[in-house]
């Protein structure tokens, strides 16, 4: 990443996106941890789903609740 302005924009490498490159778009691998605060990812075919721990939600458990 590198500032620009007042803020910073990444360039991400191929397979990932997000603000930061935090998301690898290979979805259906749990392989490279997706879940954050310690979520169980759970694989589903070409996709995956997080569980959360109390106190956290959202798709990859990033959102505290």
């Amino acid at each position: 990443c590198t500032n620009v302005g007042s803020g910073y924009q990444c360039q991400c490498s191929p397979g990932f996106q997000g603000t930061t490159c935090e998301v690898n778009t290979n979805v259906g691998n749990c392989n490279y941890t997706p879940c954050m605060n310690g979520g169980t990812c759970i694989a589903s075919g070409n996709t995956f789903v997080c569980a959360c721990p109390f106190g956290y939600s959202g798709g990859r458990c990033e959102e505290q609740t």
